[in-house]
């Protein structure tokens, strides 16, 4: 096997293993995370104010541009109105419960646009080599 060879194949297998590891990452989140965030409301706030300051590489490459122009600012804007609603020891006010609801449905929307194209681009990998 020459040396050209065995790079490539190299590069195949580093190829596959980092796009299965993107696609696992978005699983992880629209499937455990979102719910989970979603179900601890205002009390998530410190959670979702550290998964908001996070590198999350997945959200800047993912989905043709979604998740960098949709899901950063929403998880900055939901972070702040929890943090608004947990600093003021109650509950929400119809009109902020309001946002932080559509706010949350927007950030669902968002990743589960985003898997479903990364999933789309792994099926069109996977089956050119067939064509």
């Amino acid at each position: 096997m020459p040396a050209t060879d065995a790079f490539l194949v190299l590069l195949g297998i580093v190829h596959i293993a980092t796009g299965v590891i993107w696609v696992g990452l978005l699983f992880v989140v629209v499937v455990f995370v979102q719910p989970s965030a979603a179900t601890l409301g205002p009390a998530g706030a410190p959670f979702r104010r550290s998964f908001a300051g996070a590198d999350l590489s997945t959200d800047r490459d993912s989905g043709i541009g979604v998740a960098a122009s949709v899901t950063r600012p929403t998880i900055v804007r939901l972070v702040a109105l929890a943090t608004q609603v947990a600093g003021s020891r109650g509950k929400p006010s119809p009109e902020v419960g309001a946002r932080i609801r559509a706010l949350q449905r927007r950030l669902v929307v968002a990743k589960r646009a985003s898997f479903s194209l990364v999933l789309l681009a792994l099926v069109a990998m996977a089956s050119a080599r067939y064509l």
